[in-house]
């Protein structure tokens, strides 16, 4: 069960990440700039990585959907939706941890270095 943060450092799937960049003011899902990244969580460094790292584009922002426990063949359907099966058997099921974040521009990040990864 994903109770607090600590609960989604400790999965080894990590979770997904979908995130689809646009210049215009319009908000909308897709995946052409994130397509189902896996983030997982380092312990030894004790931060969250992916691969391949990207950084923010001058202008334009980004919207987000992220979810967990990821899936390798997950794609998003109608722009901001996925499939999920949940186990017939009670011991194997998982909890779904799904969120989405709209407008993020290189500007309305917290960092004081402006290369950050995105």
């Amino acid at each position: 069960m994903i109770d607090k943060a600590e609960d989604l450092q400790k999965i080894s799937e990590g979770f997904g990440v979908f995130g689809n960049y646009k210049e215009a003011e319009s908000q909308e899902f897709g995946s052409n700039w994130f397509n189902n990244v896996k983030v997982t969580y380092s312990s030894q460094d004790i931060k969250w990585t992916y691969s391949p790292v990207k950084y923010w584009l001058p202008q334009g922002h980004i919207d987000f959907l992220a979810y967990a426990p990821r899936v390798e063949e997950t794609t998003l359907k109608n722009k901001s939706c996925i499939d999920f099966t949940v186990e017939g058997e009670v011991a194997k099921q998982k909890d779904l941890l799904w969120a989405n974040t709209t407008n993020q521009t290189k500007d309305n990040i917290s960092s004081t270095n402006h290369c950050c990864p995105v």
